[in-house]
């Protein structure tokens, strides 16, 4: 009988629940031996997963250190904040500059001189006009008029077009369309030129009629035919002619200005000469940098004011320009225009062939463009933006507002001290918990710091090989030299030189986890502001240098301490790390228990299984044997019957 049913004898009467469970406790012990042992290696787990934790936050803290500009920082300060701000840069010298800001650039605002009482209702207005500032705002990566590439070029080439309603970059693959769309059937698309003129709204088509003739050996050619043609290869790619049946290109004779064009996306039919005309879209091809910004703005009759404002802004990455509508009163809406960039450069540029401007009514400067005026050290300076980086190397100056302020460019010694200071603290934590970890007596006056959420008990890694590894090697680097390799390094070879003190070190009598060795501490403040100060350098070759190399490629020293430490916590808590290795070694040890302990779970099962077995056939040999003990004496008492009534008959007679 097993599954926990109470197993007793009903023949012998003996206890048999009694007597299993006395023998599984014998069986088991074994199992929680290994428990208490897994218990054991689990917080050992733990212990060096906190370990791990710490030496990752202490590396962290080191890897800014081996960086050279961190500790030649400068540092910008203003007099007056609301007046001046400034930025330097390393390289930039230490000095002071008397500011003195007379006016600040502003941006440039235009608006509608009257209101409109909806902005989302239809203005009923049709026109188009281009907009622009006076201010480069895409950047061109070369001289366009020698661009042959443009059917692949993109808008920081210049090239670009303008749909209705969005703008896309005149590629092949735009011209194609999206395969949902019908014109992306198409197999030959005719561009025609419906208008080309120059940055101010003039009339070009005359200078493209004798470019084409002059440069593409066309004789008369045709603006009432396509510009050009792009048809399919035997590849199934784009090519572009002219309408010389020559490959086209834009030559350096191109003239500057916005060629209206249309394109047909043409299908051809079934029998020759049948074609289907899929879709027609109109678009701008733009060459000269004075013609990449200007967009074109094109606006329907059922055009709200609110729609308008969606297409200028939709292009003002090129323009420079942004829109919004401004309830100035109750039924009062006007467009407004703002200027991205400050100063006279930046002033909007509007115009149109027909009147859409003057049904607009935007017609009020808001906001008038002006540059930037101060003096500089007694020099009367103007510049474009408030933001001024080209005054001085090294140093960007923000104007904030109009009055005096001095700016004042020092070593910045704040961000390393605080790089240092995070030094310390992360080494002090690491170093605490390998002593932590390794000690037994809670009385230690050195470890009297709270206890971490997380952290085990003292020493539960006490006797720890791995662990003795990686506090020697810190305890090593900590007391180390950094010595000067070649003729002009820094004078500083050690943390004591910079007033960071390590703790004295252990001697034979007073063992490593009495004394206080491994905790640092700044104990010269003076010391360490003066180095800081006098010498960045200096110190950097301490805690960060890469040692020079021989003509071998061999270091020809040490390097510094910061470097040192981290390409060692490297081997600590990297992928084949000391401490990834022994958790991992830790790990197997807790599979191994669990699949010994499942075994002897097994052979007690198996033990049990077999003695109720045995107590199962003692029953049923002893329930036989008491049958035929009371068969027998059944046969007994009949014999004895049978004599006695025998007996009695004899007497009778």
């Amino acid at each position: 009988m097993q599954g926990g049913m109470s197993v007793r004898g009903a023949v012998s009467g003996f206890e048999v629940d009694e007597v299993l469970e006395q023998l599984m406790e014998l069986e088991r012990q074994p199992i929680e031996r290994m428990e208490q042992q897994g218990q054991e290696i689990l917080e050992k787990q733990e212990v060096w997963r906190e370990v791990d934790s710490r030496a990752r936050e202490f590396q962290n803290a080191l890897r800014p250190m081996r960086e050279r500009w961190n500790f030649l920082q400068r540092e910008a300060t203003s007099s007056d904040e609301s007046v001046v701000t400034a930025v330097a840069e390393e390289d930039a010298e230490e000095a002071t500059y008397d500011i003195d800001v007379k006016q600040l650039a502003t941006s440039h605002s235009v608006g509608t001189s009257e209101g409109y009482a909806d902005p989302g209702e239809a203005l009923g207005i049709n026109g188009d006009f281009f907009l622009d500032t006076g201010a480069d705002v895409t950047e061109l990566e070369e001289d366009l008029a020698s661009e042959n590439d443009w059917l692949e070029g993109d808008i920081s080439t210049g090239f670009y077009t303008q749909g209705v309603t969005d703008t896309q970059s005149l590629e092949v693959e735009t011209l194609e369309l999206n395969e949902e769309e019908q014109a992306s059937d198409a197999d030959r698309i005719d561009v025609y030129a419906h208008s080309f003129t120059d940055v101010e709204g003039n009339g070009q088509m005359q200078e493209l009629q004798e470019y084409f003739e002059q440069n593409h050996d066309i004789d008369d050619f045709d603006l009432e035919e396509p510009l050009l043609t792009l048809e399919k290869n035997e590849n199934d790619e784009w090519e572009a002619y002219d309408q010389g049946g020559n490959p086209f290109e834009i030559h350096e004779a191109f003239p500057d200005g916005i060629l209206e064009l249309e394109a047909e996306f043409i299908e051809s039919g079934e029998n020759e000469g049948e074609e289907e005309i899929l879709q027609t879209r109109q678009f701008d091809f733009r060459h000269g940098e004075d013609a990449v910004n200007q967009q074109r703005i094109s606006i329907n009759e059922t055009d709200s004011l609110e729609e308008i404002v969606e297409q200028i802004n939709h292009v003002s990455e090129h323009t420079g320009v942004r829109a919004s509508v401004v309830m100035k009163a109750e039924g009062d809406h006007r467009l407004v225009l703002e200027s991205e960039e400050e100063g006279t450069d930046g002033k909007i540029q509007a115009w149109s062939q027909d009147n859409v401007l003057d049904e607009l009514q935007l017609d009020q400067e808001l906001v008038e463009a002006q540059d930037a005026e101060f003096e500089f050290n007694g020099m009367n300076i103007e510049r474009t933006s408030n933001t001024v980086d080209d005054l001085v190397d090294g140093v960007d100056f923000h104007l904030e507002g109009e009055g005096e302020a001095t700016v004042s460019v020092d070593t910045d010694t704040d961000g390393p001290r605080e790089m240092i200071e995070s030094f310390i603290d992360t080494y002090n934590d690491f170093n605490s918990i390998l002593r932590q970890v390794q000690e037994d007596d809670e009385d230690d006056p050195l470890l009297e710091e709270e206890e971490e959420e997380g952290v085990q008990e003292r020493g539960a890694l006490r006797g720890d090989t791995t662990l003795q590894r990686i506090e020697s090697r810190l305890r090593s680097t900590i007391h180390g030299h950094v010595p000067e390799i070649e003729e002009g390094e820094t004078p500083f070879n050690s943390l004591a030189e910079i007033g960071i003190s390590a703790g004295a070190p252990s001697t034979e009598e007073q063992d490593y986890m009495e004394s206080a060795e491994g905790f640092l501490e700044i104990t010269d403040e003076e010391a360490l502001d003066q180095a800081l100060r006098d010498d960045p350098e200096g110190v950097f070759e301490l805690f960060g240098r890469r040692a020079p190399e021989d003509e071998d490629g061999n270091p020809k020293g040490p390097d510094g301490i910061a470097r040192q430490m981290n390409e060692f916590l490297d081997s600590v808590v990297g992928p084949d790390g000391m401490s990834t290795n022994r958790q991992d070694e830790l790990s197997r040890q807790v599979s191994d228990l669990e699949e010994r302990m499942e075994r002897v779970e097994q052979r007690a099962q198996r033990r049990k299984d077999h003695m109720i077995q045995q107590f199962t056939a003692m029953e049923r040999h002893i329930n036989r044997i008491q049958g035929e003990d009371m068969a027998m004496g059944a046969i007994g008492d009949t014999m004895d019957t049978q004599q006695a009534a025998g007996g009695a008959g004899g007497e009778e007679e």
